[in-house]
Parts: C-alpha cells; structure tokens; sequence
C-alpha cells in the first residue's frame, strides 16, 4: 500500500538515434571487454546534458568521443580522444566539464568560428587536464589554431 497516488502514464517518443556512421563496426574497446565481455558494443552512451543553445551533448565510454546533438535531431562528433568519458556538465560560460574514468575531470573548451576547415566538426577544442597539463592534446589545439589562421583571408 502506498500513501502516494500511482504516477501518471506519459507518451514517449524517440528524439534521436545515434546515426550509422558513428556506430563502430568493430565493435570492439577495452572499455567494452572489461564492461560487457563476450558483446559486440558499438557505442554507450551517457552524461548527457543540454546547452544554453539547447543542444545536447553525451559521452561514449568506449571509443572515447564526445557527440552534440542539434535541437533538430542532427548529430556531430565534437572530439575524440583516448579516454573513457563517462559523464558531462556544461558550465553557463560554455566550458564543458568531462568526467573521465582514464584521465580524471577534463575541460573541454568549445569555441566556433565561421569558416571552418574541418568538414568533421564546428569546433576549436582544447581539452585541459585539471592539473593544467594539456599532454597529448596540445599538438591538436595548435594544429587547428595554424590551419584556421593559415586558412583565414
């Protein structure tokens, strides 16, 4: 017997399905093995958490990636590492802070610009260790910073 009335029944839909493009065909990651021996794990995803845009963004554990998904449905990989991000909080200035299971709390800088010479993404990234050493991810943030200014008229 229960001292609270029974919950009411909501209508669901489905908002978006991660595409085909960005399942992986192998299926195959050490997160996968440890976690889900003997399955074939395409993706798994979590930490989702919306934008002030209204954009949301989740994690795959497995292959390390970091998606937005559009209020229209639309999927983007924003960046993919090596790590197992788990779980996400977007901070009102923008930064998104990353859990990650490998490398501890991250921040992932997100910033865009109007021309972009990577047809992949719509984004500078900057991901930031919380001791402030940006390891193997430096060679990316100024790769990306010299092919804009390079590419800029």
């Amino acid at each position: 017997m229960s001292l609270y009335p029974p919950p009411r029944e909501l209508t669901t839909r489905v908002f978006a399905e991660l595409p085909r493009e960005f399942r992986t065909h192998y299926g195959k990651s050490e997160w996968g093995a440890a976690n889900k021996p003997g399955q074939r794990v395409d993706s798994f995803l979590e930490g989702p958490s919306f934008d002030r845009a209204g954009y949301l963004y989740v994690t795959d554990i497995p292959y390390g990636r970091i998606f937005r998904i559009s209020p229209a449905g639309q999927w983007e990989l924003v960046v993919q590492y090596d790590g197992w991000p788990n779980g996400l909080k977007i901070h009102r200035d923008g930064r998104i802070f990353i859990a990650d299971y490998r490398r501890g709390i991250l921040v992932l800088v997100a910033l865009t610009w109007a021309t972009s010479a990577f047809s992949a993404t719509q984004f500078v990234t900057q991901i930031i260790q919380s001791t402030g050493n940006v390891g193997p991810f430096a060679s990316l943030v100024l790769a990306r910073r010299r092919d804009r200014s390079q590419n800029c008229a």
